[in-house]
């Protein structure tokens, strides 16, 4: 089964399908036709961590969006000091 993290990732990004390669675990691996479906199903992704960021369900300490820190920043480590 596919992990749930993968699907979710996809899903975000837009994509209705997801490239696998699958074979029994019993079965030793054809590597060259391995090697073989990835060169026929493989895309480069195109995506922006934009969407993810923003829906992110909690405040970020540093936004990469804005390029900044946002609220203290001695709470990325304890016992920092500036």
């Amino acid at each position: 089964p596919l992990n749930w993290r993968m699907r979710d990732f996809y899903a975000g990004i837009g994509n209705k399908t997801i490239f696998t390669y699958g074979q029994q675990r019993h079965i030793e691996t054809d590597w060259l036709d391995l090697i073989d479906a990835i060169d026929r199903g493989w895309s480069p992704l195109s995506w922006s961590p934009d969407n993810f960021l923003e829906a992110f369900p909690l405040p970020l300490q540093y936004n990469p969006i804005h390029q900044r820190f946002q609220g203290d920043r001695t709470t990325l480590v304890p016992n920092l000091v500036l």
